[in-house]
């Protein structure tokens, strides 16, 4: 029989043991097994029958309640315990007690030779795993694996509960713990004011895309060991989702705050080292104070992202605390973001149309299609105040369809009750131009309207031309085979590679209004627009001038070769109905009317 100390001393183990499979389990965990038991011979008997199922066992016997006591504080968890019924002083019901009020979570299993059958029902309901008749001890070792399933079972689950509150809590990747944390620990921190700081490491995506997600998360975990580091016991550092970053700091003096911003970011922005290169790393760190700015810890933080949105990348002042006009910008922005999706669903937006004139004789060659927004209560809202927020929300791409198939209409309505133009010009943006339904999109309009492909002008900024060459390229191509023409609009403004501009299947270059309104009485010749006109017409492009605005203007793009004009000279945007007379009359006469320097009007600002 095994050797088992009486009071949880651990069996002895000579040599090799193997279970009933012939599998060696020397290095097995052996099952770890209280006894309560005052009959030594049953106390052998039942020991015996374990090893011989089990293998390795680690034991104990106690006869007494303090001997339980004593067996239960022991280091390590029991696996299970077994209880006689009738002991001295004591019996099954009290020792599950006392087990219970120590803790225990081992299967609590009642043998008894003399247990009623309402005991052992009441000393289940308490708790007891189950009751075992000394005449039918076979049954113990099935109840025990039983159980011991169960409490695996049990632990498992524990541990799963367990990781998931570590995940939930903490940032897997740099262990730092997540907002939920942050926000219990912001009113924990010392002092009668604390820094909430949210900062972001640029670009922090481009990582990612550049070298993959494995360097990005080790880009992540050592700007975090870094943080941790550089703010010591002064504060705490939390991960936030993608590449960013929160950590409160005490103080109270918003000058000394700004320096212990700036010396964390200058220890946290020093080159890293991913794999076998270097990696540069620029952080925009924004600030709100508490209780000054606001008092719950997310109002803290999205004011902390709004002074950090005012950070300009690659600017060497990466920090900015918060402002409530800050706030207010962004909630009008919000608002006119929400209003500017009603306009889409509710056709809010219309459309104003600027002639296009022939030189010399200012007969109307075309017209410009430019978006406009009615918004009720407000009247017409300048494009300046909602075009850029259209790109920014990609609400442009749906209004862009809408310009040009409103547009595309109502060249076909003019043309059917007998106006003559030769074509509509729509501007087309750089979210729309990389829009993969662009081509199919300008196809399904111009078969939808019956519009001629040949009176239709796209036009693109100089920027969207010389980005993504052969992208571009290959857009303009398939355009240019539907027979539409095409554009370059604000030319002179961005930086052309001459070589990509000859390839361009263009057919026209327009002058950038900056450079035509610079032409007046004191500086009546332009350098710029006279070589822009004369690389135009030396790669076969026609060219229209922008933003004419004087008779003086319109002599010198004459003088200039420059073929066709655009501006407040001609006429001003107007909708379609107030367009209408000057296009049935074809031209805009303007010869002795206005003195050189004289501006039509002015335009809105």
């Amino acid at each position: 029989m095994p050797n088992h100390a009486a009071t949880g001393g651990m069996m002895e183990m000579p040599g090799a043991r193997y279970d009933h499979d012939g599998r060696d389990v020397s290095a097995a965990a052996p099952l770890r097994v209280l006894l309560i038991e005052d009959d030594e011979d049953d106390a052998a008997l039942l020991l015996l029958a374990l090893d011989n199922a089990f293998g390795l066992l680690d034991s104990a016997c106690v006869d007494s309640l303090a001997g339980l006591r004593a067996a239960l504080s022991l280091p390590g968890r029991w696996d299970v315990v077994i209880c006689d019924h009738t002991l001295p002083g004591f019996d099954a019901r009290a020792a599950l007690a006392a087990a219970q009020a120590f803790g225990n979570t081992a299967p609590f299993i009642i043998v008894s030779g003399s247990m009623s059958e309402s005991d052992a029902v009441a000393a289940i309901e308490a708790g007891a795993a189950d009751m075992i008749s000394k005449d039918r001890l076979p049954r113990l070792l099935p109840v025990i694996r039983r159980e011991m399933q169960k409490s695996r079972a049990a632990s498992d689950f524990q541990l799963v509960q367990a990781q998931l509150r570590q995940l939930a809590c903490y940032d897997e990747v740099t262990g730092l713990p997540k907002r939920d944390f942050l926000a219990a620990q912001m009113a924990a921190l010392p002092g009668a004011q604390v820094a909430v700081a949210l900062i972001s490491i640029s670009r922090f995506s481009h990582i990612g895309r550049s070298l993959g997600m494995a360097a990005a998360d080790e880009v992540r975990a050592q700007v975090a060991s870094r943080l941790r580091k550089s703010v010591g016991s002064a504060g705490v550092v939390g991960a936030l989702e993608a590449g960013r970053f929160a950590l409160l700091l005490s103080g109270s003096d918003p000058a000394q705050l700004a320096d212990e911003m700036a010396r964390i970011s200058n220890e946290t922005g020093w080159p890293l080292r991913i794999g076998e290169q270097e990696v540069f790393v620029g952080l925009r760190i924004g600030v709100s104070l508490y209780p000054r700015d606001n008092s719950q810890f997310n109002a803290l933080l999205v004011q902390a992202a709004l002074a950090m949105s005012q950070v300009k990348v690659g600017c060497r002042h990466n920090i900015v605390f918060f402002d409530p006009a800050m706030e207010m910008r962004g909630n009008a922005r919000w608002q006119m973001e929400q209003a500017l999706h009603h306009a889409l669903r509710n056709d809010e937006f219309v459309l104003h149309y600027q002639p296009q004139v022939a030189a010399g004789d200012g007969a109307i060659v075309g017209v410009e299609a430019l978006l406009r927004w009615q918004q009720p209560g407000h009247g017409l809202v300048a494009p300046s105040a909602f075009i850029d927020l259209l790109e920014e929300t990609g609400l442009i791409v749906a209004a862009g369809e809408w310009v040009l198939r409103t547009a595309c209409r109502q060249f076909m309505a003019w043309k059917g009750v007998g106006v003559r133009l030769q074509r509509m010009a729509v501007n087309l943006s750089a979210l729309q131009f990389s829009d993969s339904d662009l081509v199919p999109m300008v196809r399904r309009i111009l078969a939808e309207t019956g519009m001629d492909a040949h009176c239709l002008e796209l036009e693109i900024t100089e920027g969207i031309a010389m980005d993504n060459e052969d992208a571009v390229f290959d857009k303009l191509r398939q355009l240019r085979a539907m027979g539409i023409c095409l554009a370059i609009d604000d030319f002179g403004t961005g930086y052309s590679n001459l070589g990509y501009l000859h390839r361009l299947p263009v057919n026209r270059i327009k002058i950038d209004q900056s450079f035509v309104r610079a032409i007046d009485a004191r500086t009546p010749d332009s350098p710029i627009v006279r070589a822009i006109v004369t690389l135009a017409r030396s790669l076969a492009f026609d060219v229209l001038a922008e933003g004419v605005e004087t008779p003086l203007q319109a002599q010198f793009l004459d003088g200039c070769g420059c073929g066709e004009h655009q501006g407040y000279l001609y006429g001003k945007p107007l909708p379609a109905a107030e367009m209408m007379p000057l296009l049935l009359q074809g031209a805009c006469g303007i010869a002795g009317v206005y003195s050189p320097d004289q501006p039509v009007c002015c335009p809105p600002g």
